[in-house]
């Protein structure tokens, strides 16, 4: 059975743990170290401390920030990776770290990245607010890292903040800077956080920055998911208004495109469907060349508005919606593009998208059902992704209370469409 040494969360610790281990000659096979662990049952030979012992193992100058990076991970196998490594540089792999093949240099090398990507997140996710603690002012935010990296953080913050006195609090613990030495202590959940620290009307400031820099027509979802990840949404008061500026970017991007590009100036202001209707059937800024089409309705309000690409895949629709029983009196048809033709390109729907706003403002449809990933970009922009399929998307304001999104008629996924077409339909007239 291996002996189960504890070492804790602390780097100084494990170095302590290590030095004796090797000291004593015990291998990494025949040894657990942990961060804790229970007393008795299968832990009963547990050893919560270990005597001092010479130092018998080395670090490389080179990897010394690696690890220590790395220690911080919360990963309960980094400390047996560590002692692995160590003990093999000791009897007979000098350079050991060197090799970057090796399985637990990668392993190293993986727990040292997701330190490093979870550091660069705090730095440019940490909201400060100010508090009245004490009588003084006092700067305090709430983060959720990952990763215990909080005493790799606080030299950035006190470099950037040294003249405030500031908490910064994560879920494993918490620094306070007095401006001339820092504290750490525990640190705090989210709803504790949530009850504590109250925000101001600083985020309002951070909301109007961040409304103004927003760049509807270099908006890429993936990259911002990526880089700013939902979970440190809550303690970003600008993040409040992504949801918003999503929806809106289509309608603020075709805006920014050259004015030939666009139908807004072909558009009448009499907002009856006849007349509309009439005035795009003439429009050619989009360049399509296909028949024309646009739905034969009287004016007035409709429950249940279907977006699809393109005339085309009409036919295809209608046996959908002969399958969910429903009369074509019940439901709207329009299309993101009233030319037909190929397949829509992006600039092709931009183009179009003033006739589309037009049409929905006369009609006031409760309910719209984007058919395909072109129709939702449409109405959703970039939020209408192939990930977005069968999604709801609730929408406040206005008549529209929602959009829902689904496969194209010819996308060969019908019974999901089926399924969705009804939703949307008992959401309409409900």
């Amino acid at each position: 059975m291996s002996r189960v040494v504890v070492v804790g969360d602390e780097l100084a610790r494990f170095r302590r743990a290590a030095r004796w281990l090797a000291h004593e000659g015990l291998a990494p096979e025949g040894v657990d170290l942990v961060d804790d662990a229970p007393t008795g049952g299968l832990f009963g030979a547990v050893m919560r401390e270990v005597p001092d012992a010479p130092a018998t193992l080395s670090v490389p100058r080179a990897h010394v920030d690696t690890i220590e990076r790395a220690a911080c991970h919360r990963d309960p196998q980094r400390w047996n990776v560590l002692y692995r490594l160590l003990w093999r540089r000791a009897h007979g792999e000098p350079d050991v770290f060197d090799v970057p093949t090796d399985p637990d240099v990668r392993a190293l090398s993986a727990l040292d990245a997701a330190v490093r990507r979870d550091l660069h997140k705090m730095k440019a996710f940490v909201r400060f607010a100010p508090h009245t603690l004490d009588g003084e002012e006092t700067w305090a935010a709430w983060h959720g890292s990952e990763h215990r990296i909080l005493r790799l953080a606080t030299p950035f913050f006190v470099d950037r903040f040294g003249s405030m006195r500031w908490w910064l609090l994560t879920p494993w613990d918490g620094a306070v800077w007095d401006r001339t030495a820092l504290t750490f202590g525990p640190g705090m959940t989210r709803r504790e956080a949530q009850q504590t620290l109250t925000r101001d009307a600083l985020d309002e400031l951070w909301k109007s920055y961040y409304a103004h820099i927003f760049n509807p027509a270099r908006l890429h979802v993936r990259a911002m998911h990526r880089e700013m990840p939902r979970k440190h949404w809550a303690t970003l008061p600008e993040a409040a208004l992504i949801t918003d500026l999503l929806l809106q970017s289509p309608a603020r991007a075709a805006a920014m495109t050259p004015r030939d590009r666009s139908a807004r100036s072909l558009v009448p202001t009499d907002r009856r469907l006849p007349v509309l209707r009439d005035a795009a059937r003439a429009c050619d800024v989009c360049g399509r060349c296909g028949v024309f089409a646009w739905p034969e309705a009287s004016n007035g309000e409709v429950a249940l508005a279907v977006l699809l690409e393109r005339p085309e895949v009409l036919p295809a629709f209608e046996a959908l919606r002969a399958r969910a029983g429903l009369d074509a009196s019940e439901v709207y048809v329009t299309f993101a593009v009233k030319h037909g033709g190929a397949r829509a390109r992006a600039a092709e729907v931009a183009a179009c998208r003033p006739w589309l706003d037009a049409e929905f403002e006369a009609l006031r449809p409760r309910v719209v059902l984007a058919m395909g990933v072109t129709a939702g970009r449409a109405v959703l922009g970039p939020l209408a992704g192939e990930r977005a399929m069968g999604a709801v998307f609730e929408q406040a304001g206005g008549a529209r209370e929602a959009v829902f999104a689904t496969w194209a008629p010819d996308a060969g996924r019908d019974d999901d469409a089926v399924e969705h077409l009804r939703a949307a339909w008992f959401r309409a007239t409900r």
